[in-house]
């Protein structure tokens, strides 16, 4: 015991907070004991840190935890190097964040929202299986699919959040994602564009679902995947292109698609 007061004594000032110190070597009597002991640091240096973060930051980092505990052992990529800006588009470096943020205004003053947890360029798989740019919005009330660029509405009525009822992403180093909805809505198979995370949208989904109406969604991932559209159900693949080409989707049969994704994205 005395060896571990001395090693650690200084750690609350030391800048890692103690991570790099090596612990003595325990007698076999205190194993245990120093078990409980290196817990205790650990659970103190994450507190230390996680009160160091700013609201945004602590958010983000949430965000990264959920990714992390979902895509873990079964994704390849799951987001770990891809920053995490939650409304990406409203962002100055979105030469059209002016026209964003005036869209979202009058969404919010028409449909009641309040918040907007997330946004992002995506590219939707349409109903002819060919790809279509998208613009992605998530708010505390309705997930909306705006016009990329222009940021209107368009002819698509926004789906409330309540609809989201799984998730579904494949297990290589691609960021495409299958929202399934319920009801009367079909699924959304997409991918998420501008070098943004599939796991990261995954997970701020979860995470709202679950704070707003205390459910867990269901997170599949697999090779193939399965996903409604006009009442039909269908499947999509990912396929692996040479590096240097674009995502993109592409038709196999009348109900089969393929993401085809760089192999160095």
């Amino acid at each position: 015991m005395a060896k571990v007061i001395e090693t650690f004594k200084d750690v609350k000032t030391m800048p890692d907070l103690g991570n790099s110190l090596q612990w003595p070597q325990p007698p076999p009597v205190l194993k245990v004991a120093q078990t409980y002991m290196w817990k205790i640091h650990r659970n103190w240096r994450a507190k230390l840190l996680v009160e160091k973060l700013n609201k945004q930051q602590e958010e983000q980092m949430r965000v990264r935890c959920i990714a992390y505990s979902a895509c873990r052992g079964r994704k390849a990529d799951w987001g770990l190097n891809i920053p995490f800006p939650l409304n990406g588009l409203k962002d100055p470096s979105n030469p059209n964040s002016s026209k964003f943020n005036q869209s979202i205004a009058g969404l919010k003053s028409l449909n009641g929202d309040q918040t907007v947890i997330y946004s992002a360029h995506v590219v939707k798989l349409g109903r002819n299986m060919k790809p279509a740019d998208r613009a992605f919005v998530l708010t505390d009330k309705h997930l909306y699919r705006l016009e990329h660029g222009t940021y209107a509405p368009g002819k698509k009525a926004p789906m409330a959040v309540k609809q989201i009822g799984a998730l579904s992403l494949f297990p290589g180093n691609d960021q495409g994602l299958i929202i399934h909805t319920k009801e009367e809505f079909g699924d959304l198979v997409f991918y998420v564009a501008d070098g943004r995370s599939a796991s990261e949208f995954a997970s701020i989904l979860w995470l709202t679902i679950k704070r707003k109406y205390c459910h867990r969604l269901k997170v599949t991932i697999q090779p193939e995947l399965t996903y409604k559209q006009d009442g039909k159900a269908k499947s999509i693949v990912m396929q692996q292109s040479g590096a240097g080409t674009s995502p993109t989707f592409k038709k196999l049969s009348a109900d089969k698609a393929a993401l085809v994704w760089p192999a160095s994205s």
